[in-house]
């Protein structure tokens, strides 16, 4: 096994093979056959993580209204309890420990009905309706769905748009879908505050959304898992919305990935065609 070292710089680790070439005088010449195995270990891991997608898909079809009913059930009951103990105990301090167990309740009902709605969402068909979009109007549109968090939160969020971007052959609701969520998730990176900076590029027949955070970063370990579904840092996080975001954008025929440094920031990148078949 070799690394080589490709024009742009970058390096690649190759397999060789050799072959001899004869004729009737002997060995002529050798064949050099060099297999790219960092192609074929991205090829196994796309592989991989379509027949994950399958699986879950099948699951999420097959129990999502089966956890949803009772999800509903409880709901309602416990704002029956609520309303029953508030006629029924007069107690101050005991009242109040119901009522702080009951809105728990109610807190993590609400989280597994957000899960059940996103296990919905991936059991999609990935055929999803398209319509051209300015992508800078519609970051601008998502900015303004959060901009009072960031500012609860101390983040200052600067924008910064590259000039005659072409539209975009996107689903409107869903690229907005996957923008909230890398922008949530940056939120939650820089718990003292700190900057958000988002800027876009067209180059080549691509336009890309860089959202760059200057948060605790993501430790080396990690990262390999983060777009994985299920895989969460946070104590009530599901591990859910990055794993469906990179679906989302795959089914436009893009490219979701990051760059970190541990106690540096984060970038992520969502990198999309201008055409979309």
């Amino acid at each position: 096994i070799l690394t080589l070292k490709l024009p742009d710089g970058a390096t690649v680790n190759v397999q060789v093979h050799t072959m001899g070439i004869t004729d009737h005088h002997g060995v002529s010449g050798v064949i050099f056959y060099f297999k790219n195995l960092g192609l074929i270990h991205e090829l196994e891991q796309n592989l991989h993580r379509s027949m994950k997608y399958g699986l879950i898909s099948q699951l999420a079809s097959s129990i999502g209204h089966e956890i949803r009913n009772p999800l509903s059930s409880l709901a309602i009951h416990t704002e029956i309890i609520k309303n029953m103990v508030g006629k029924s105990i007069r107690d101050p301090d005991r009242l109040q420990k119901i009522h702080k167990s009951l809105h728990i309740l109610n807190v993590e009902i609400e989280r597994l009905q957000s899960m059940i709605d996103q296990f919905f969402n991936l059991a999609k068909s990935r055929e999803i309706e398209l319509s051209y979009e300015n992508i800078n109007d519609l970051i601008e549109e998502t900015i303004a769905l959060v901009q009072q968090q960031a500012y609860e939160r101390n983040i200052r969020i600067q924008c910064q748009y590259a000039n005659h971007v072409p539209m975009v052959k996107i689903s409107r609701d869903k690229i907005k879908q996957v923008i909230i969520n890398i922008i949530l998730n940056s939120f939650d990176a820089m718990p003292e505050g700190g900057d958000l900076r988002i800027r876009t590029v067209h180059e080549d027949g691509r336009v890309k959304i860089a959202i760059q955070d200057t948060g605790l970063g993501i430790p080396e370990d990690i990262q390999q898992h983060i777009f994985e579904f299920y895989f969460t840092t946070k104590e009530n996080g599901g591990g859910i919305g990055l794993a469906i975001s990179r679906k989302i954008v795959e089914a436009h025929e893009g490219e979701l990935y990051f760059e970190s440094r541990e106690g540096k920031g984060t970038t992520f990148y969502i990198d999309l065609p201008t055409n979309v078949n």
